[in-house]
């Protein structure tokens, strides 16, 4: 598994997320995307997209999960999690399943962990990315070369 901070021209596709804030998901192929090392924890801004790379054992047939990501408080709403359906076509054998800060609402610092599930419910991923306030230093600012 690999996760961090999408870097460049990103060829994702946005799909329908009923259950997340603004209604939409990313998702796409490994292949089609770079992701920056060690880009677990950000200062974050509006644009970014990070996430998670997920390798498939099988990819004969396509395969359904269940992304959830939980998350500090955010919105008027106050939610504190969001889901939605991803399907790993057949053919596939890494996937990316990501998340882009769009709107001031999102840009809450604090613990922000992605979960997988398979359809049975059994957990296959979960990783931790950690937003930083913007007031913790420069330093921790990371940006795509």
């Amino acid at each position: 598994m690999g996760a961090g901070i999408v870097c460049g021209d990103r060829q994702l596709s946005v799909l329908s997320g009923q259950d997340t804030i603004d209604g939409e998901v990313l998702q796409g192929s490994a292949t089609d995307i770079k992701i920056l090392p060690d880009s677990s924890s950000f200062v974050p801004s509006i644009g970014t997209s990070f996430g998670v790379v997920l390798y498939s054992k099988s990819a004969a047939h396509s395969k359904n999960y269940r992304a959830v990501v939980a998350h500090p408080p955010m919105g008027p709403e106050a939610r504190t999690d969001q889901s939605w359906a991803v399907t790993a076509p057949a053919g596939t054998h890494a996937f990316f399943v990501g998340y882009t800060l769009e709107d001031e609402i999102e840009l809450v610092p604090g613990q922000w962990m992605f979960f997988l599930l398979e359809e049975d419910k059994t957990m296959v991923m979960t990783h931790r990315f950690d937003l930083l306030p913007s007031h913790k230093g420069e330093a921790a600012v990371l940006s795509c070369p």
